[in-house]
């Protein structure tokens, strides 16, 4: 193990005795044998602060139960001395040397770090126990640093089976399988963010009603779709009606609208679907769009709801919604025919472009004719690679990653997960 970690952490570390307030030069060997949780940070996010404080208390109370175990490394990603020296003097564990540069950049990229804090922790062989520390600290800091020094993980996982769903980045809050495979069961309340598997369901006593996760990519029929939504709501946000109007009067297929107060109140985008929704009306087969709102007050503007003459979800229900479509951006109209078949994700870009024409072909529940490939605009859309914004032709977008998208050129060399082709 010594010779791997020297490789990792070079030969010295750096230690800040909290005693005389000073920093020591301390030998990588130290650790040798040991559990090494490697700590990315930076003092310049409060966040991180905070995270720091209770990391270190816990890691104090604890010190004589782990210390022959168990061992953090502080890895960087201040901009000065200064910063690092400010981060470090909160922290009993060891470091990277500041002016290693090169070797903490390395293991920002190494170790895929996007975010801090971030907690790696490694055995005493140099492999991944888990990866997703910083999360197990917030579910159980006071005693996960125990589990660890112990070389085990709060979370499991299972590998599913061909017809098994995997809920990338949820956990089971009863018996921490992550990710949870299968049927997922969630807390309908905004507060709340419990979820729990099919095991674990019938042993559960919550304080809020839970519901069974629509499975992404799965087809529905509209009762199952909205079996465990209870009513809508009318654009005044007063009357409550009952879900079957969505799918009466020779109905073909029902856009979803994704939007927020914050930022989709007068934007061109709400105005113009309203506008071109009001247009056709007359003319074409009902086409019923339900508001999908990420706002948790259901006690807004009134002007902000009386405009839109569309239906409206409980603010209970948006995560159910949220986690079948998984709209890229925001606002987002999802369009699905009545069979439950999704027409399109990018509803939106088609009203930008064609408008009225778009509705109409919904309302028949057809799926619009595109543009050609390689000179649609994917408008707000972002290459994560090359920077290109927009996005022109071909799109392809990664669905582990959190919002990753490519151009076509990019694409070509090469990434760690499928790519689709939007």
């Amino acid at each position: 193990m010594a010779t791997v970690l020297i490789e990792l952490f070079g030969d010295v570390l750096l230690q800040f005795q909290e005693d005389d307030k000073k920093l020591v030069e301390v030998s990588t060997k130290q650790l040798d044998g040991k559990i090494v949780a490697l700590y990315f940070s930076s003092h310049r996010w409060p966040y991180c602060q905070e995270f720091t404080l209770k990391l270190a208390q816990v890691y104090r109370n604890l010190y004589n139960e782990i210390n022959e175990k168990f061992e953090i490394m502080f890895i960087s990603r201040d901009k000065c001395q200064t910063e690092f020296n400010e981060s470090f003097k909160e922290m009993p564990w060891k470091a990277i040397p500041f002016q290693d540069g090169k070797r903490l950049e390395t293991l920002y990229k190494n170790f895929k770090i996007c975010g801090s804090p971030s907690l790696i922790i490694l055995s005493s062989s140099g492999e991944i126990i888990t990866s997703e520390g910083s999360l197990e600290f917030s579910i159980e800091s006071d005693s996960i640093l125990f589990l660890w020094s112990q070389g085990k993980s709060l979370f499991h996982s299972c590998q599913p089976q061909p017809n098994e769903f995997q809920w990338n980045r949820v956990h089971c809050h009863q018996c921490y399988m992550r990710p949870l495979v299968d049927i997922r069961y969630g807390c309908i309340n905004r507060q709340c963010q419990f979820n729990f598997c099919k095991k674990c369901i019938d042993n559960i006593k919550h304080e809020h009603p839970l519901v069974e996760y629509l499975v992404p990519n799965r087809q529905y029929s509209m009762n199952e779709f909205f079996s465990s939504v209870p009513y809508l709501l009318n654009s005044n946000k007063q009357e409550q009606v009952k879900t079957e109007i969505l799918w009466k009067d020779d109905v073909k297929a029902i856009g979803f609208y994704f939007l927020a107060y914050r930022y989709s109140f007068n934007c061109d985008l709400t105005q113009k679907l309203i506008q071109d929704y009001k247009a056709t009306q007359p003319t074409i087969n009902p086409f019923p769009i339900v508001i999908i709102s990420y706002d948790i007050d259901e006690q807004l503007p009134n002007k902000y709801w009386s405009n839109m003459p569309w239906f409206t979800i409980p603010s209970d229900y948006y995560r159910l919604f949220y986690a079948y479509f998984t709209p890229h951006e925001w606002p987002a109209l999802i369009v699905m025919s009545i069979d439950g078949k999704v027409l399109t994700h990018f509803g939106h870009h088609y009203i930008l472009r064609q408008g009225s024409k778009a509705i109409q072909c919904w309302s028949r529940g057809e799926k619009v004719a595109v543009s050609t490939p390689d000179d649609y605009v994917w408008q707000n859309i972002s290459c994560n690679e090359c920077n290109m914004i927009p996005i022109i032709g071909k799109r392809y977008h990664c669905s582990i990653c959190e919002n990753y998208d490519l151009c076509f050129a990019c694409q070509l060399k090469g990434h760690e997960h499928l790519l689709e082709l939007m």
